[in-house]
Formats: C-alpha cells, structure tokens, sequence
C-alpha cells in the first residue's frame, strides 16, 4: 500500500490542478465581469448595455465548454488523454493570459469587447476539455481499485479549495490597492497570478 500511494497521490494532486485552477478563475473573472469589464472594455454612455454586455461575455464559456469536451473527448480516446490535457491546460492558459492583458476600449475601441469575448470563449473549449479528461484519466488509472470512487471524488474537492484561494488572493489585492489601482491593474494581477 505505502508504495502505490505515494504515486496515486501524486497522480490526484496532478490531475487535480486543473480544476482548482479552473474554479479559482470562474470565481475571480466574475468578480472582474461584475466590478471593471463595463467600465473598460464596453463603450460608454449606457452602464446597462455594458453591464449586460460583460456578463454575456462572462457567460460565454457556457457555450465553448460543451464544445470543448466534444473535441478533446474525442481526440483524448485517439491521441492520448495526458497529451490532450496538457492542451487543455495551455489553451485556458491562453484565455487567462488573454484576459488578464486585454487591451482596453479607450485604447482599441470596440476590438476590446471582442478580444475578451475570443479569449473567454478559448478558455472555456480548454476548460470543457480538461475536466473531462483529468476525471477519464483518474478514473483509468485507480480501475483496478476498490476504492476507485473516492479517489475520483478528490477532483470534484478541489471546487472549494480554488473558491477559497480566490477569495483570498482578491481580499489581499483589494486590501492593498486602492479602487483605481484595482480597476487598472488589480484585477489583471488576480486573473494572471496562477499562469
């Protein structure tokens, strides 16, 4: 037993990144959807259109996810899950990154609105792929094992555990910036803080 688990636990702990990664940006680019987006990347003059506009954005993921879960799925029985995943991984990397330098709409008008769009969208075909993957490869790997639905229980405990740090990381940035710090670069810091 003391030699398969360490590396069972290491193998949890791996695959489990993704979504503690994941339900840490849900949570803190919501907060970035309700707070800043429709005041920097959204015309001015209408706060509703702007404020609907963000959270539409922020809710796009819901449409790329199924998408992405579609096409790793798919390609992860063909090419592997591991290589896939690491795919997954990048691609919500790309998104994250994508949000977290997205220029501004005083700086390029109305492209700004579509680039988080185009990144919101990418990360959520990343997302939708990896928590499937990293739940099939979980699940493959403890098969053999009696206790194989608990082990694959420890993926789904990292939700609260990214909640949390997030949570954490945005009292720590609002405590230590002052309001117009966290609208220009508070936020940004909170997005790209776990690239």
């Amino acid at each position: 037993m003391g030699q398969q688990t360490i590396p069972l636990a290491r193998y949890i702990l791996l695959i489990s990144i993704g979504n503690f990664i994941e339900y840490y940006d849900f949570f803190v680019v919501g907060v970035a959807a309700a707070l800043v987006w429709p005041l920097l990347f959204y015309p001015p003059g209408n706060p509703a259109v702007a404020y609907a506009a963000a959270i539409a954005t922020f809710g796009a993921i819901y449409f790329s996810r199924p998408i992405g879960a579609l096409i790793f799925g798919h390609f992860g029985d063909k090419i592997g899950r591991k290589t896939l995943l690491i795919w997954t991984l990048i691609l919500t990397g790309i998104g994250m990154a994508g949000l977290a330098l997205a220029p501004t709409y005083a700086a390029i008008g109305i492209m700004a609105s579509i680039l988080i769009l185009i990144f919101r969208l990418i990360q959520g075909l990343g997302l939708g792929g990896e928590y499937g993957g990293a739940v099939t490869i979980l699940t493959e790997f403890v098969a053999e094992s009696k206790r194989r639905g608990f082990y694959t229980s420890w993926l789904q405990s990292t939700i609260p555990g990214g909640v949390l740090l997030a949570i954490l990381a945005l009292f720590l940035v609002t405590a230590y910036t002052t309001p117009a710090e966290f609208m220009n670069i508070g936020w940004r810091i909170l997005i790209g803080a776990v690239l």
